[in-house]
């Protein structure tokens, strides 16, 4: 079965699409000048003599998109082949209106979308043309409100890429990142801890907390109590966020058993070392209490610790757009990628806008509180 012209099918459904999210479409071609078209002369968009200007910069485009209300959705469907003029400088440099729709408060998303192409390639450093391709991806960038802009690339994926067939090599036709400076808003989240043998559950240690408080019991100072934090769940989209985390905790002992509540946990300020940990597993943070802590708790009292996460802050190498790098052609290896005559032809230049999109994400990232943590717990005497 022949490769389906997707961005043709994709240019044709967007007024449709776009419909569902907006409350009015505005189709423009763009250049050195840009020009508004109508939604019939839209067909024309998947030929080459729709683009009449010499020079087309995507820069320009960017800073249409960046003069819209911040409650309007923009819309960019390009190859993304960009020239090292438009990265790293000049009038048509992309940074500034990409800085300036963040600081807005809006919302960039980017999704690659996998399609099959017959043609040419311009352009490529040090090779100039290559003709061998069978595949060359394309990219929707939208801006707009986190909800708009989730809405509309979902809906591209179920009504547009969903029914495809698969593509040659089973990867995924299409990789979607979400950029915002505020990928979380609700407030933190209270998790449950469980605990990792040796680690056990007691609930007689301290009854009085209430049933919400998890207690554990933690024989020879051995075991574990963790819980994941749901924070891709929360953000219910393909979002760029925070994947740098702190925990801040504070202990307290039973020092007056029969005390009221307020008089019965003394804070300890004197621990040699945290009891509290976070780290990463499979794209997801996790909250641990315990481990080698243990070793220097008392045995035979009970305890009760209050830890508290948060995202503080974005790495150099995130996930979430690790896609980017795997799509991305170097201008270095241009020369040695075409000599393998590859079907599926990279994006010049991707890497280095995601990474830019990154940093300008990265510079205003507040730290933001996501989950918070009660345990009861003892080393029981042997």
């Amino acid at each position: 079965m022949p490769e389906p012209r997707t961005f043709r099918d994709l240019v044709l459904s967007l007024p449709q699409i776009v419909s569902h999210v907006a409350d009015s479409v505005t189709t423009f071609a763009f250049g050195r000048t840009i020009r508004p078209v109508p939604l019939a002369e839209l067909p024309r968009a998947s030929r080459p003599d729709f683009f009449r200007d010499a020079e087309s910069r995507i820069g320009d485009a960017l800073n249409r998109m960046e003069t819209m209300p911040a409650d309007e959705l923009g819309l960019l469907v390009t190859d993304l082949f960009l020239t090292g003029d438009e990265i790293f400088g000049g009038a048509s440099a992309i940074r500034a209106p990409l800085g300036r729709i963040l600081s807005d408060g809006r919302s960039v998303g980017l999704m690659g979308i996998r399609s099959g192409f017959s043609g040419t390639i311009f352009d490529i450093p040090g090779v100039r043309t290559y003709d061998g391709a069978s595949e060359r991806p394309f990219y929707v960038v939208a801006t707009g409100s986190l909800p708009a802009v989730t809405r509309l690339l979902h809906r591209i994926e179920v009504e547009i890429l969903a029914s495809l067939p698969p593509t040659p090599d089973g990867a995924p036709r299409s990789q979607v990142t979400i950029f915002s400076r505020r990928p979380l808003e609700e407030a933190p989240i209270a998790v449950d801890l469980t605990p990792v043998a040796p680690a056990l559950t007691a609930s007689s240690l301290a009854p009085a907390l209430g049933p919400d408080v998890r207690q554990i019991a933690f024989p020879n100072a051995g075991g574990l109590a963790s819980a994941r934090i749901p924070l891709q769940e929360r953000a219910a989209a393909p979002i760029l966020l925070p994947d740098i985390f702190q925990v801040e905790e504070a202990v307290w002992a039973e020092s007056a058993p029969r005390a009221a509540c307020a008089d019965r946990w003394l804070r300890i300020r004197s621990l040699p070392g945290p009891l509290a940990s976070v780290s990463l597993r499979d794209g997801a943070p996790v909250l641990t209490v315990g481990g080698s802590a243990l070793s220097r708790v008392p045995p035979g009292v009970p305890f009760l610790v209050q830890a508290r996460v948060t995202a503080s802050g974005l790495s150099e190498a995130p996930a979430a757009t690790a896609w980017t790098r795997a799509w991305n052609l170097e201008a270095r290896d241009a020369e040695a990628f075409t000599a393998t005559r590859p079907s599926l032809f990279r994006t010049l230049h991707l890497r280095e806008v995601a990474t830019m999109l990154e940093t300008l994400v990265r510079e205003e990232l507040q730290p933001q509180p996501i989950a918070e943590a009660l345990l009861a717990f003892q080393i029981p005497r042997r």
